[in-house]
């Protein structure tokens, strides 16, 4: 700074000046002593003389005092305010922020509550449409099960008409093999009735010739046939059954007598077997006759227990019964027409 007397900044003290209701007291400041003391000889010779000069001195500098005593109370309060105001400023811009973020948050909270109101009403939807659904399927549900009782009912029905049916049929069964058995054993007869009766017309037939064919022997109104080869009793029949004849049936002494000496005391098969009575096996000729004369061995004399077939004769000229051993099995045989 300067020290021209001209360049010198003062306060002026000595009378107030009152701006916008406040009163300020003009002091003048000077940067020298000899600004100070030139400006003082002048104030003094202002005022009118040493005595007045110093009692404004210490009155100014009383006042200069009090002023800066002011002056840093007044910078005190006024920081204090600062500090106070600028605590206050960042409360309340924290005070704003957090009111910032809270609207930020509130707005994100009902951004979400619209989300979920939404979203419940789609659930409530979809709810109401799984409930119909529901309430559809347990209606059909019932209607199912009560198909499926009647269903039950009507399939336990059929089982008893079932069953009474296949009870119905097995006695049809029974009933048609029963019947089939009798039409069997009917045919049989009928067949050895017809037998006969072409038996017995081939011997009308011969008796009006008077003669057998070639090989046969005669011997009162028959003719017989004594084979050389040997076959089971069965297959003896069907050769006599081809030879329009049938095995030998022997109705008395004389006829078993013939047989006897045409058999030259071997065994043949005779047209004597076993069948089914109501007693058991029973004796019986092809004719479906039954046995009423006989001419057993004595060793024979009984029942037969398992199917057998006659034989005649042992060396005595008598039948004898052969099972169905494989030992006895193939014979000679006589046939009679």
């Amino acid at each position: 700074m300067s020290s021209d007397h001209g360049s010198s900044e003062k306060v002026r003290y000595d009378r107030k000046v009152e701006e916008d209701g406040a009163q300020w007291t003009e002091v003048e400041i000077y940067e020298s002593a000899g600004g100070a003391r030139d400006d003082r000889t002048g104030f003094q010779s202002q005022e009118g003389g040493p005595h007045t000069h110093r009692t404004s001195l210490r009155g100014a500098a009383l006042c200069l005092g009090v002023l800066s005593l002011l002056m840093t109370a007044g910078i005190i309060v006024l920081s204090t305010l600062y500090n106070s105001v600028t605590a206050e400023k960042d409360q309340l811009q924290t005070g704003f922020n957090h009111i910032n973020q809270s609207q930020t948050e509130m707005k994100q909270l009902q951004d979400q509550v619209t989300d979920l109101v939404l979203e419940k009403d789609q659930l409530q939807t979809r709810f109401n449409n799984l409930s119909h659904r529901y309430n559809q399927s347990q209606t059909e549900m019932k209607q199912l099960q009560e198909q499926i009782t009647d269903l039950v009912l009507e399939k336990d029905q059929l089982q008893t008409r079932f069953n009474n049916l296949s009870h119905r049929y097995n006695q049809s069964q029974t009933e048609m093999k029963q019947l089939q058995e009798q039409i069997t054993v009917s045919l049989e007869k009928e067949l050895n009735k017809f037998n006969n009766l072409s038996k017995n017309y081939q011997l009308l037939q011969d008796k009006r010739s008077g003669k057998c064919p070639e090989g046969w022997t005669r011997f009162g109104c028959s003719c017989y046939f004594k084979s050389t080869e040997k076959k089971t009793w069965s297959e003896s029949r069907t050769d006599c059954e081809n030879r329009g004849s049938d095995l030998v049936m022997i109705n008395s002494k004389e006829e078993q007598d013939f047989v006897s000496k045409l058999n030259n005391n071997e065994e043949s098969w005779i047209g004597l077997w076993t069948k089914n009575g109501t007693t058991g096996l029973e004796w019986e000729w092809v004719d479906g006759s039954q046995l009423t004369e006989t001419f057993w061995a004595t060793t024979d004399l009984k029942t037969p227990t398992v199917p057998s077939y006659a034989v005649c004769c042992d060396h005595q000229g008598k039948w004898k019964q052969r099972g169905q051993n494989i030992k006895y099995y193939y014979k000679t045989w006589i046939c009679e027409k």
